[in-house]
């Protein structure tokens, strides 16, 4: 019964002129605010830790901001998975993140494109391909399993392949980056303890994925961070390069150089990053954070 609700959603929002989208995200955003949802809660309980010396009205501000960014980013989903991918593309600003993607298969390497949870992350793929190339990506399935053909299906209309985020999953991704393939993954959520070390995130200890940077020692692949932030019309794309120590065999250094690269992408647009993410809620010495 969800995933029928949820594509009769999908298509609906799909069909609506993209700002009329938007403004349907916003005003959930605004609700969520409103009305003190948990969303509200775990963005607050983020922006103290992470900005501590923020005047409490400027964060607030941020919070708010947010909140409403984030309403967005849902609804915009629906328009971008079921659109045509020519309807994203010529909203689509790319030119320097298609520069930086050529200028990185001049070397026959894969390339690792490595997304955060900042303005619109599904539009990476249209951003990106702008040929006939398809990226595989990996995917956690989601809780109610019926949702998984929804997500696979809508990034299959971006030219994505999903990779299970397993064991067989990783193996066909490192046979992809090894033969010059690309492979996206999302560097911000938070991994099992066995899978992760704890390292610094805007100051704060954050369990950080171990998988990004050890598929970029394993294959050699170029890391590419890309970010598309949201502009009145459609979207912006940025590549940033990380840091080289995000290849450097002790997994906390690299797992630094992971955060401060996705540290950076925050910074192009701080109310379009997703802050309703518990993305602390792991504590090194054990246990969770109260959110």
């Amino acid at each position: 019964m969800k995933s029928v609700l949820a594509q009769w959603l999908i298509t609906a929002l799909a069909s609506l002129p993209l700002q009329v989208n938007r403004l349907i995200g916003a005003t959930s955003g605004w609700l969520a605010w409103a009305l003190r949802l948990r969303a509200r809660r775990f963005t607050e309980t983020n922006l103290s830790l992470a900005f501590p010396a923020m005047p409490d009205d400027e964060r607030t501000a941020l919070a708010r901001r947010s909140l409403i960014a984030s309403g967005r980013t849902m609804t915009e989903t629906a328009w971008v998975w079921r659109r045509p991918l020519a309807d994203t593309v010529s909203r689509l600003r790319n030119e320097q993140t298609i520069h930086i993607i050529d200028q990185a298969r001049v070397t026959g390497r894969g390339i690792l494109l490595v997304t955060p949870h900042t303005g619109s992350w599904e539009a990476t793929m249209p951003a990106v391909i702008g040929r006939d190339e398809n990226i595989a990506y990996f995917y956690r399935p989601p809780r109610n399993l019926s949702l998984e053909p929804i997500l696979i299906d809508g990034r299959a209309n971006l030219g994505g392949i999903a990779l299970r985020l397993d064991a067989g999953g990783i193996r066909e991704a490192i046979k992809r980056l090894r033969n010059g393939g690309v492979v996206g993954l999302l560097p911000d959520q938070e991994p099992d303890r066995d899978g992760g070390v704890f390292a610094p995130f805007f100051g704060t200890p954050a369990l950080t994925m171990t998988l990004l940077t050890r598929l970029a020692r394993k294959t050699g692949a170029d890391v590419v961070f890309i970010v598309v932030t949201r502009t009145h019309n459609g979207w912006q794309s940025h590549a940033i390069h990380p840091d080289e120590r995000i290849s450097d065999p002790d997994p906390v250094i690299a797992a630094t150089a992971v955060n401060e690269a996705v540290e950076r992408c925050v910074s192009l647009a701080p109310a379009q990053y997703l802050w309703s993410y518990r993305r602390f809620r792991e504590l090194p010495a054990g246990g969770r954070r109260p959110y």
